[in-house]
C-alpha cells in the first residue's frame, strides 16, 4: 500500500441534530472539518496534518459547524490520506473500491469509485472466463482504470491544498504524485476552459486502441489518449462523435446544433465544450 499526504481525522459522534442541513463543511488554516447527519446520529470529523489527538471537539469547530450539543463522544483517530494498492491486479485477485484506491475525504468520491470498480472487476472476471485470449488486455484495463483515477485525484489534491492551505507548513509538497513528470499529474485535470467559446473549433485529440468496458466484457477499442488517462465516453456521450462531426474546422454554432440533436441542453453543451477545450480534445482554429 502506498500513501500520499499526512492528513488524520479525529472522529466524534454526537446526538442527532435538529437541522435541515445535515451536511456541512468548514475550512481552517491547518485543515478542515465536516459533519454528516443521519436519522439516529451525527458524525463529526476534524482533519489536520499530524496534530496531537483532539479528544475534545474544539470550540472553533463547534462554532463553524453550528453544533450546540455539549456532549461529543470521541470515537478515535483515522488515517485520512489518499492511499492505494501498489498493484490492484495480483494473479486472479482484484482490489476493489478503497482497497484499490482510497480517496482523500474531501473528494466525496468513495462510493462512486467503489461501484465503478466493482462493475469493472466483474467485467474483467467475465473476460478472464469467457475470452481467455483477452486476459492480459482485461488486467491491463483494470490497472489503467485505477491508475487514471489515482493520477487525477492526486493532481486535484496538489492543486486544492497548495492553493487553499498555503499557510500550512509543507502544504505545497505534502500532496504530490509519486512521479515528478508533468504528464503524470496534469494541472488541468480539474479545470474548465475560461472565457468566451471560440467561434471555430477543430478536433485535435490523439487516439489509441486499448481495453474498453462494453456489455460486461473488456474488449479492445479506440479511445481518446488524454494526458491524465484514456477516455471514450463522457457520461453516455461517445466523444469520438466529435471527430466524426469535425473532419475539418467547424463553426461552434454548428457543433452546438449537433449536440442539441443528442438531447443536450444549453448548459450541458457549454460544459461539454469547455471540458473538451481544457483537455485538448478540441482547440480554437
Amino acid at each position: 500500500v502506498k500513501r500520499s499526504g499526512g492528513m488524520f481525522a479525529d472522529v466524534f459522534a454526537i446526538a442527532t441534530m435538529n437541522s435541515a442541513l445535515n451536511l456541512k463543511l468548514a475550512r481552517f488554516s491547518d485543515g478542515w472539518a465536516y459533519r454528516v447527519g443521519l436519522p439516529h446520529s451525527t458524525t463529526v470529523s476534524v482533519l489536520s496534518r499530524r496534530q496531537p489527538k483532539q479528544p475534545q471537539l474544539p470550540l472553533a469547530v463547534r462554532t463553524e459547524l453550528a453544533i450546540d450539543q455539549t456532549e461529543a463522544h470521541y470515537v478515535g483517530r483515522r488515517a485520512a490520506a489518499a492511499q492505494w494498492s501498489a498493484d490492484p491486479v495480483q494473479g486472479v485477485v482484484l482490489a476493489v473500491g478503497d482497497a484499490a484506491f482510497a480517496h482523500d475525504p474531501i473528494a466525496g468520491q468513495g462510493i462512486r469509485f467503489s461501484l465503478g470498480t466493482a462493475l469493472a472487476a466483474a467485467a474483467v472476471i467475465n473476460t478472464w472466463q469467457k475470452a481467455p485470449s483477452d486476459a492480459v488486455l482485461a488486467s491491463d484495463f483494470y490497472r489503467e482504470l485505477v491508475g487514471t483515477e489515482r493520477r487525477r485525484h492526486l493532481a486535484f489534491l496538489q492543486s486544492f491544498y497548495a492553493e487553499n492551505l498555503d499557510t500550512t507548513p509543507g502544504a505545497d509538497s505534502t500532496y504530490r504524485h509519486e512521479s515528478a513528470s508533468p504528464d503524470a499529474a496534469p494541472r488541468n485535470s480539474t479545470t474548465t476552459y475560461q472565457g468566451a467559446l471560440p467561434a471555430t473549433l477543430r478536433f485535435c485529440a490523439t487516439t489509441a486502441w486499448t481495453g474498453l468496458h462494453v456489455e460486461s466484457m473488456i474488449k479492445r477499442g479506440e479511445v481518446l489518449a488524454l494526458r491524465d488517462g484514456p477516455v471514450r465516453w463522457l457520461g453516455a456521450f461517445d466523444l469520438l462523435k466529435l471527430r466524426q462531426w469535425l473532419p475539418r474546422p467547424t463553426g461552434t454554432t454548428r457543433l452546438m446544433a449537433f449536440l442539441a440533436e443528442e438531447r443536450f441542453d444549453v448548459k450541458a453543451i457549454d460544459l461539454l465544450l469547455r471540458w473538451c477545450l481544457a483537455r485538448g480534445v478540441l482547440a480554437a482554429d
